[in-house]
Parts: C-alpha cells; sequence; structure tokens
C-alpha cells in the first residue's frame, strides 16, 4: 500500500486530560512509535490554543492547529454539511476522531472510536450540553462513519442493540494503562506525596471526574454505615475534577458529617496518583456505567486491591481480579469492604491476579488494532 495520510483529531487534547484525552494522547503517543507507511496530521482546534503536542515522539507526522470555536463547530456540523474538514486538514484519506464529535468531510474514510452510550443507556443522568448533543448526533450520523472502534464488548453490545449497528462494522479495541503507573517511588517519595495531601490515616480510594454516574455519594453512604459497624476509622480519597454532579455529592457529605474523613483532591498528575494507588487500602469503583473503566487497570498495575460494580464493561476489564458486587446494595458493599480490609488472603489473590490481568492490556497491542482498521477501510 503506497502512503497514505491520515488525520487525527487531537482536539481533546486540552489538560487536564481525562479519559477520552488521556486514551487519545496514548493513542497518538504509540501510532507515531510505529514504523509504518503513514503520515501522520494532527488536527488541534483550541479557540485558545492550549493544545501541547510537545511530549510525542519525533517522526513523520506534522500538525495542523486551528482556533475556531469548537461548540460552533459542533452545532454547524450538527445541522449543515458545512465547513468540510478538509478545509482545515487538507485532502487527506482517511479521518480518525477518537471520541465521537461528527466531522463532514469531502472523500476520506471515516473512522470513530466510541466510548460508551452512557447518554442512551441513562440520559437522566447526562450533562446537558453534551448528552442532548451526543443523543442527537450519534444516533443520525453513526450509520455514515466507515468504521467503528468500541472500547469494549459492552459498548459494542450497546452499539448493536440501542443503534443497530452492524457488528461487521465494529472493531472492539481495547485501552491500555500508561506506562508510567509501574514505576515504583521509595518510601520517603510516597510520603511526601500522602503528607502533601494531608493524609495521614488508611485510606479507600476512588477515581473519576466527580458526576452522577460515578455514583459518589452512594459510596460515602456506604462508609458512612460502615463507621457506623466498626471501631478502625479510615477515609475516603475523591480524586477528580468537579463535574456537574458536584453539589449532590457535597449534599450527601454534609449529611453524614463526613467532612473529616472524605478528602477531594481535583485532578493529580500520575507520579503522585500511583502514589495513592499504591497506598490505599482498596480502591472503590462504584459506577452505574462505564465504557471501559481506566482507574481499574490504574489500580492493578499498582497492586491495589479492588471493589467494584457488577455492570457495564467492569467485568470484562476485571474478570476475576476484582470483588464484584451489585451497584445499589449498601449491605453488599459494606461486606465487601469489610472482606478486603480483614481478609489478607482474598486481598493478596485480587492483587496477584490483577497483576497478570493487567498484562493482557498494552498502547502498542491498541496501536497496532487501530492500524488495522485503518487498512482494512483504505
Amino acid at each position: 500500500m503506497s502512503r497514505r495520510r491520515i488525520v487525527i483529531d487531537a482536539s481533546c487534547l486540552l489538560k487536564p486530560l481525562t479519559g477520552v484525552g488521556v486514551y487519545t494522547n496514548r493513542l497518538i503517543t504509540a501510532l507515531l512509535g510505529r514504523a509504518s507507511n503513514i503520515d501522520y496530521v494532527l488536527w488541534a482546534n483550541s479557540l485558545k490554543g492550549r493544545i501541547d503536542i510537545s511530549q510525542f515522539p519525533s517522526g513523520t507526522w506534522s500538525c495542523i492547529r486551528t482556533r475556531c470555536p469548537g461548540k460552533l463547530l459542533l452545532n454547524l456540523w450538527a445541522h449543515t454539511k458545512w465547513p468540510k474538514l478538509e478545509s482545515f486538514t487538507g485532502s487527506c484519506h482517511l479521518f480518525h476522531s477518537p471520541n465521537f464529535y461528527y466531522h463532514h468531510v469531502n472523500q476520506a474514510k471515516t473512522v470513530a472510536t466510541v466510548h460508551d452510550l452512557f447518554f442512551l443507556r441513562h440520559p437522566e443522568m447526562t450533562e446537558r450540553f453534551g448528552g442532548q448533543y451526543f443523543s442527537r448526533i450519534v444516533p443520525k450520523r453513526i450509520p455514515e462513519v466507515d468504521a467503528i472502534i468500541a472500547v469494549s464488548q459492552s459498548t459494542a453490545r450497546d452499539l448493536e442493540d440501542l443503534l443497530n449497528v452492524p457488528p461487521a462494522k465494529i472493531r472492539v479495541i481495547h485501552e491500555a494503562v500508561d506506562p508510567a503507573f509501574s514505576r515504583t517511588a521509595s518510601m520517603e517519595d510516597e510520603l511526601q506525596v500522602l503528607s502533601s495531601f494531608g493524609i495521614h490515616a488508611p485510606f479507600i480510594l476512588t477515581v473519576g471526574t466527580i458526576e452522577p454516574r460515578k455514583n459518589l455519594p452512594f459510596l460515602v453512604r456506604v462508609l458512612a454505615k460502615w463507621h457506623e459497624r466498626s471501631s478502625l476509622k479510615i477515609k475516603l480519597v475523591i480524586v477528580g475534577g468537579a463535574g456537574w454532579g458536584m453539589n449532590e455529592l457535597r449534599n450527601e457529605i454534609a449529611r453524614w458529617n463526613a467532612e473529616s474523613w472524605v478528602h477531594l483532591t481535583s485532578y493529580l498528575d500520575q507520579k503522585s496518583l500511583a502514589v495513592l494507588y499504591r497506598r490505599c487500602l482498596l480502591f472503590a469503583f462504584p459506577s452505574i456505567y462505564e465504557g471501559f473503566g481506566l482507574p481499574l487497570l490504574e489500580a492493578m498495575t499498582c497492586g491495589a486491591p479492588i471493589i467494584a460494580s457488577n455492570n457495564s464493561s467492569i467485568p470484562e476489564i476485571v474478570h476475576s481480579a476484582a470483588l464484584l458486587v451489585e451497584t445499589d446494595c449498601e449491605d453488599a458493599w459494606i461486606e465487601g469492604i469489610q472482606r478486603l480490609i480483614h481478609d489478607s488472603a482474598l486481598t493478596q489473590q485480587l492483587i496477584q491476579t490483577g497483576y497478570s490481568q493487567v498484562r493482557m492490556f498494552s498502547w502498542e497491542k491498541t496501536a497496532s488494532e487501530t492500524e488495522d482498521v485503518y487498512k482494512d477501510i483504505l
């Protein structure tokens, strides 16, 4: 196959990187590190020019920066077929959207990554702009895309069940964990990180943007009731940016007078987050729905025992490397937390199984399978 020019939308690489941004960053890094006959072009659209691409390896790739209001472009593409993508990027053989923001193209083949269909499964828990946009655009535009990458079998099933997407059009390609989480720090450095956050007691960790589907008020309630039954006092450390469900979480914390043992941080750098994973008693993931669940891989990499909801993609990602419980069953969560804290044999079994499970995922594999999708449709 002759050389191909492939454009990847890098517009989501705004710091701090969240789930889709992390996926896009690591995928691009892995793709650019591969020897191939592809000339990659990163399209970085940001009104304020805040997209940093300095971390990517050198090679035969280029970047095109534009400064158009993102919401304006999305609304134009939602209601018209103008402007064509190539008016920003020049001609290309294929365009890949790592998040399903639809773009009109002239003749280029198109690939879209679909992370989840939460906005269709639980519209009542979806943020207004994003939920309305995706609910309107995805069902309408999915038939026009040449190939779809689903990040889990769970998301693939949702595409088939909710949108009647033919299975032949879907390729399941898992995400992976950043290698930085495999690096260890000295005891002194770890204690310094904990001290900087004022964490001096045993703690349970949870990670994710604070929004309704993460089910964090439920976790606060579970731990408040666990505290009523136990003499062991532990903290809950919540790592993640404030989303649109912040008030509900704060109200639940106040309701249980939990300000002394609930610790909120914003997004953390990987080094600090890895320390929290390694130092926590356990990692709790009570999410109502996940398309993939990247924090699960991070926790397994760092040796944190996991208790998680038994829904959506979560069992697929952890297999037997976590204690899975019903999402909204308080008694099951209280009992599960009790088991992980006091049953050292179970804890070690989950940790060792997690080390084995996480080796099933790599960004090199993700990049290779993604390039296979490109080649199949070109």
